[in-house]
């Protein structure tokens, strides 16, 4: 007779560990069927100690221990999966029944006991990290001939990509002639995704996988290399909790399994050079001198003249002020004009959606706020379904409250109400008002659903002469553009963000790296002095500064960020501050508060400072356990971006 210690695979249990009796000798990471209130789950086995060991505690006891229903043969993850998993539990103070629900395909967890018959990974020869900065295409002919040398070695590689539409694109390009590729994203229905499992346990020979980060515990043949592509993306980090990194997974699982990991970007992340510095990570050939050739980047800035102005000029700054607000400069309506000539594509980048990300009082300066929220309204046009008119609408994108647009302040009931800011559909009236053409839009408002994103690529793959303007959703879309201009990116750097500089300098390489011809950037902000990489292109400088910058105000990579949040009453702000101060006094926190979904709430942040190699030590045993403790209504990030979203 035996006590077993479970990790239930579900996210509504919090513990790390369930307790129940079996009769039967059951070996470490098996997994067992075991009752859970009024339900049947599936969980791990991570311990079994002897019921006579502990005979007295048993007896003593303020509750029963009950029964496992039943016991699976074989292992359905890997050894050094569930190690990976232990470990993110403690990075992310999560259960690990939550995390391993999180790094799980749901079609395996759903039906865990149809795999428990099937091969799982098993230990390489050692763990080393390579990094790889290159060009996309450089990084696609590299992967080229990585995937002959495993063919040689007769040794299996996966790649992981950020998103769905990445992999398709990089599996279009490695598919030719080459056998054994196989693709895997939630994009896939249950069935497609059971054929390939199938499929990959039936192979015996090698293989490459190319998928999203969730299924990197996918069964191969002598599995020696994991790569990180696209290792700059954001979109690496899960939207739900708990807020699992991609590529830190990708990183610990490699460690565990003792393989290669080679992290791939055009622009190499900070976090990676910083590794590289401190010698945990090698070179896959020489790092990128230059992010940009010269030329690359066309800078284009409204010059702000400083210091005192003659009658003249100051003349000259009411005349340019009275002229209407024009969100295309002169450099880039040529370079439009000239494509649009040539039967050529342009593509537009704008960071916002929407017409005005914010609208603004000019008689007595306040924003339109949304009543419930008290955050600013964001202005949108959309075809009423009904009357098939354009209706002019306000919109909270924290809610998603949607208002009929009004014509007067809501505060001094004034009628000079202006737009503010810059978002796609006012870059799409102005492109179409000057150049006579209607834009192609893709962005979260106009392609949300899959029909009509199918729709517009659609549009996009029948070529020029068209206007594309898009968000980040568009840029994996784009190919061979032939000309590209940034209409405007100063919004990124005034989020809470210490990777501001990082996430515009890897946007703005993809944008150009879609394009053809030198890419336009217009900006107030993005100057010589904050990016000098745009204009010199020189890597290695600009990491140093930026790492440097890091490190002198207590930023990651050589701190760990800890971030808590709660949201409660505003006339409870005080209260909860105190009380999370109180809470976390040994750990020496920072206390913040933000605004929440509602108006009569507020977000009350706390930051916590740890080691870069957290958690490690009794003393980050004991904050893991806190944190663990503080309940569901808690939100707990560990280095994100922007710090408070």
């Amino acid at each position: 007779m035996h006590i077993l210690e479970v990790i239930p695979i579900t996210k509504s249990v919090d513990t790390d560990t369930l307790s129940y009796f079996s009769a039967k000798d059951v070996d470490l990471g098996s997994l067992v069927t075991v009752p859970l209130r009024k339900k049947e789950v599936m969980a791990l086995v991570v311990s079994k100690t002897a019921v006579l060991d502990l005979k007295s505690q048993v007896r003593g006891a303020s509750y029963q221990l009950r029964n496992i229903l039943r016991v699976h043969d074989g292992q359905v993850l890997s050894p050094a999966f569930l190690r990976t998993a232990g470990y993110l539990a403690r990075y992310y103070a999560a259960a690990p029944g939550r995390v391993i629900s999180q790094i799980t395909p749901a079609f395996v967890i759903d039906k865990l006991d149809n795999w428990d018959k099937v091969p799982v990974n098993q230990a390489g020869t050692g763990y080393q990290e390579l990094i790889l900065g290159r060009d996309y295409q450089d990084r696609v002919t590299y992967y080229k001939t990585l995937l002959r040398e495993h063919l040689i070695e007769k040794s299996s590689l996966h790649i992981l990509c950020p998103t769905i539409k990445e992999v398709e694109v990089l599996s279009a390009e490695l598919s030719k002639n080459n056998r054994n590729v196989f693709v895997l994203h939630s994009g896939l229905t249950k069935t497609a995704l059971k054929k390939i499992y199938q499929a990959l346990h039936g192979l015996g020979t090698l293989s490459l996988i190319i998928s999203t980060p969730q299924f990197i515990d996918t069964y191969q043949v002598n599995k020696k290399t994991v790569v990180i592509e696209a290792d700059d993306s954001r979109y690496y980090e899960s939207v739900s909790e708990p807020y699992i990194d991609g590529r830190i997974l990708a990183r610990i699982y490699a460690q565990k399994l003792g393989i290669t990991l080679i992290s791939a970007a055009s622009v190499t992340r900070i976090e990676t050079y910083a590794r590289y510095q401190d010698g945990e990570a090698d070179l896959a050939g020489p790092l990128h001198k230059r992010i940009f050739k010269p030329g690359e980047v066309v800078l284009v800035t409204e010059n702000r003249q400083v210091g005192k102005k003659t009658d003249a000029e100051r003349i000259k700054v009411l005349e340019k002020k009275s002229k209407t607000f024009t969100t295309i400069s002169t450099e880039a309506r040529d370079v439009i004009t000239t494509s649009l000539k040539n039967k050529e594509s342009v593509f537009l980048f704008v960071h916002r959606k929407s017409l005005a990300p914010s609208i603004v009082c000019e008689d007595c300066g306040n924003i339109a706020r949304s009543p419930s929220s008290g955050l600013p309204y964001a202005l949108y046009t959309r075809t009423n379904k009904n009357t098939r008119v354009r209706e002019r609408l306000f919109i909270c994108s924290l809610t998603g409250e949607v208002v009929r647009a009004f014509d007067h302040c809501q505060f001094c009931k004034g009628w000079n109400l202006t737009q503010l800011g810059i978002g796609t559909d006012r870059v799409a009236e102005e492109a179409e008002r000057i150049f006579d053409i209607e834009p192609l839009i893709i962005d979260g408002e106009h392609t949300k659903t899959a029909k009509a994103l199918k729709q517009a690529l659609k549009k996009l793959e029948a070529g020029g002469p068209l206007i594309v303007i898009g968000t980040e959703k568009a840029l994996p879309y784009l190919k061979d553009v032939g000309q590209s201009i940034i209409v405007s990116m100063d919004s990124y750097f005034t989020r809470m963000s210490y990777q501001s500089n990082e996430e515009a300098l890897s946007l703005i390489k993809k944008v150009s790296e879609a394009s053809e011809r030198p890419t336009i950037l217009q900006s107030r902000n993005v100057t010589t002095s904050l990016l000098p990489i745009i204009q010199t292109g020189m890597y290695q400088p600009y990491a140093e500064a930026e790492l440097n910058a890091r490190n002198s105000y207590g930023f990651p990579p050589k701190i760990t960020l800890i971030v808590i949040q709660r949201v409660v009453p505003r006339e409870k702000t005080r209260i909860e501050s105190d009380t999370l101060t109180n809470l976390f006094r040994h750990y020496n926190p920072e206390v913040l508060t933000a605004p929440a979904a509602k108006r009569t709430m507020v977000r009350v942040a706390v930051i916590l400072r740890r080691d870069q190699h957290w958690p490690k030590g009794k003393g980050d045993a004991d904050l893991v356990s806190l944190l663990r403790s503080l309940g569901r209504g808690t939100t707990i990030k560990i280095n994100p971006s922007p710090i408070i979203d």
